[in-house]
């Protein structure tokens, strides 16, 4: 039996968002437009992470995306953990509008929940609650690019479009490991 490398995909995915983030403050500054960008950034990041950890799940247990679904969830938390932090920080420098401005009790609620679900995922990216967890993350993506894409699709368009590819593919990897259904002699149905 071969010992398979061990998944170092957070190795460098955090150090890149958190560079990334950095950067983007060093260049626009720390002040609101800044942190804005750094906000959507990290939104992105996190969609893009969401997608490959769901497409993951169609390809054959071989496969290299496979073996990093581990990290890839490990880096979709510490992403959104980064965009939670530069929303804060915008909600800071914005007396808090910028909360106010998209916040309805339904958003709130969906939001904790899907953080705490990326929070779970961190500490045991395996266990089979993730699962359901990640496809309630997509669900807050999804409402929350479906209708800016609406408005701007040359932007948003294609972040929904890859958030309903990935699901597709999620949805096709559970159906591929579906086992067959006996089936029944037509003799057997007539008694």
């Amino acid at each position: 039996m071969t010992a398979t490398a061990p998944d170092r995909t957070l190795a460098w995915t955090a150090p890149a968002l958190a560079v990334m983030v950095l950067a983007i403050l060093a260049v626009q500054g720390a002040g609101e437009p800044g942190v804005r960008m750094a906000v959507r950034a990290t939104a992105r990041t996190s969609a893009a992470l969401l997608c490959l950890a769901l497409a993951s799940h169609a390809l054959a247990d071989g496969h290299a995306l496979v073996r990093r679904r581990a990290g890839l969830v490990r880096s979709l938390a510490v992403s959104h953990g980064l965009h939670l932090l530069v929303v804060l920080r915008l909600a800071w420098l914005t007396s808090g509008e910028n909360l106010r401005a998209r916040s309805s009790v339904l958003t709130v609620a969906g939001g904790v929940l899907a953080y705490a679900a990326l929070a779970a995922a961190f500490f045991r990216p395996e266990h089979r609650w993730v699962d359901r967890g990640l496809l309630w993350v997509w669900v807050v993506f999804l409402a929350a690019y479906a209708p800016r894409a609406l408005r701007q699709p040359l932007l948003y368009g294609p972040f929904v479009g890859a958030l309903a590819i990935a699901q597709a593919l999620r949805v096709a990897g559970a159906l591929a490991r579906r086992p067959a259904a006996v089936a029944v002699p037509r003799e057997d149905l007539a008694t």
